[in-house]
């Protein structure tokens, strides 16, 4: 799985465990504040 719609705008807190259940490959999830500018394009391989 690559994308969780269905926990968009839930707690920061809560999203990091689901995600990590559903998909073994993630090992961090940034929680972003609303409002935050952040690029479209994320990769996770990539060091800006």
């Amino acid at each position: 799985k690559e994308s969780w719609p269905e926990l968009a705008g839930m707690d920061g807190q809560v999203a990091p465990p689901i995600i990590k259940a559903q998909n073994p490959y993630v090992t961090d999830v940034p929680i972003v504040k609303e409002g935050t500018v952040v690029i479209l394009n994320f990769l996770c391989n990539r060091v800006r």
